[in-house]
């Protein structure tokens, strides 16, 4: 459990109670009312859920003197529109080619059965490469078309072609 020390009404300090203090060894036994004569508050958390563009970056700690109680609230970034286009398709790049690696054999597989591929299958493994090139190129121009954050965050995060193994 983390804790704010509270003196004054202001927050001081947030963590563990203070090694060095005498009630430490007792601290965990004493109700909630009793830690609060010591200053210290248990910390109600912010339990907002992100949206894919944004981050946090750290909290701040409010004591309330009406509610008696300290509260947590997220320090938010959020992406602008462009750093978000650029993050998504990255992303969108990064999980087709584990999809694309995943689908075709790698290149100590290839080696190791030189000659055992037919022309038939050399061009299938060939034209999923060209066809997620081409439907990258297609998604990537949607994507910089669009004007929303949450337009953004709904297009698809892989480009999965069929394959036939």
């Amino acid at each position: 459990m983390v804790y704010a020390k509270v003196e004054d009404g202001e927050v001081v300090k947030t963590g563990d109670v203070p090694k060095n203090t005498n009630i430490t060894s007792n601290f965990y036994l004493f109700s909630d009312e009793e830690k609060k004569t010591q200053g210290w508050y248990n910390i109600i958390s912010d339990n907002s859920i992100l949206k894919s563009w944004e981050s946090q970056d750290g909290s701040t700690y409010e004591y309330s003197s009406e509610t008696d109680t300290v509260v947590e609230s997220k320090i938010v970034n959020t992406m602008t529109l462009t750093e978000f286009k650029v993050f998504k398709l990255k992303e969108i790049n990064r999980n087709t080619q584990d999809y694309v690696y995943s689908k075709t054999p790698n290149y100590k597989q290839m080696s190791a059965l030189a000659g055992t591929y037919s022309t038939e299958e050399n061009d299938k493994i060939i034209n999923l490469g060209k066809g997620t090139v081409i439907a990258y190129g297609v998604l990537k121009d949607e994507i910089l078309a669009m004007t929303t954050l949450e337009e953004v965050d709904a297009a698809d995060n892989v480009i999965e072609l069929p394959y036939e193994e």
